[in-house]
């Protein structure tokens, strides 16, 4: 942009990695930009914490695998490392443990659906009959 222009603003709807990642690069491009976030902390719906055992929690299914080129190339770039490390993802219900997912590069490379199939183990399946009532 010439320096004798103005330069345009922008307003960014949420602080999540969608809007983070874009403001860093409009602003990057020289624009002038305001980012906005309702929540109390940037991240979207990004949460995690530890537990007192030091084990790691989500909340809610949030995935950063090896194809998110972008977000890992960001976080680079700002000299971040806010990833856990590597753990295998489990999936609770009332009812206890129900789906455990692997660390995929730890396996065999498969085609995604095919891979996801395979390596999940599930520990329950909800294979349950469902009645529909009659419409008259």
């Amino acid at each position: 942009m010439n320096q004798t222009q103005q330069s345009p603003k922008i307003v960014v709807v949420g602080a999540g990695w969608a809007g983070l990642g874009a403001t860093y690069q409009l602003v990057q491009q020289g624009y002038d930009v305001t980012l906005l976030e309702a929540g109390g902390h940037p991240g979207g719906l990004v949460a995690g914490w530890k537990t007192a055992q030091g084990r790691s929690v989500e909340a809610g299914i949030h995935g950063f695998w090896y194809p998110y080129r972008n977000i890992f190339a960001l976080v680079k770039q700002l000299g971040l490392n806010p990833f856990t490390d590597w753990t295998r993802s489990s999936q609770y219900s009332p009812a206890g443990l129900e789906v455990e997912s692997p660390i995929f590069q730890q396996e065999p490379r498969l085609p995604s659906p095919l891979g996801t199939f395979l390596y999940t183990r599930f520990k329950r399946l909800f294979l349950k009959k469902y009645e529909v009532d009659a419409v008259e």
